[in-house]
């Protein structure tokens, strides 16, 4: 589990196997890029997910779909 304070900003970076398809999800839904959601990826195997000052409704179960598997993000 990860926390963040309210107002600040939350940087998590995944590895994942080169050429995986990986999917992010916030409480079973596809999470959406946006000016407060930025995902960016850094290279082959890394990407980075940021959420930009962070919000109460911003808690959630967050997972990632790695080739349709579930991985727990935080």
């Amino acid at each position: 589990m990860q926390r963040a304070e309210e107002g600040s900003n939350l940087t998590i970076t995944i590895e994942t196997p080169v050429d995986s398809n990986i999917v992010i999800l916030k409480d079973g839904h596809y999470l959406v890029e946006s000016d407060h959601i930025k995902i960016t990826p850094i290279d082959d195997t890394k990407t980075r997910i940021e959420i930009v000052k962070v919000k109460p409704e911003d808690e959630g179960e967050y997972h990632i779909l790695v080739d349709d598997r579930d991985q727990p993000l935080m």
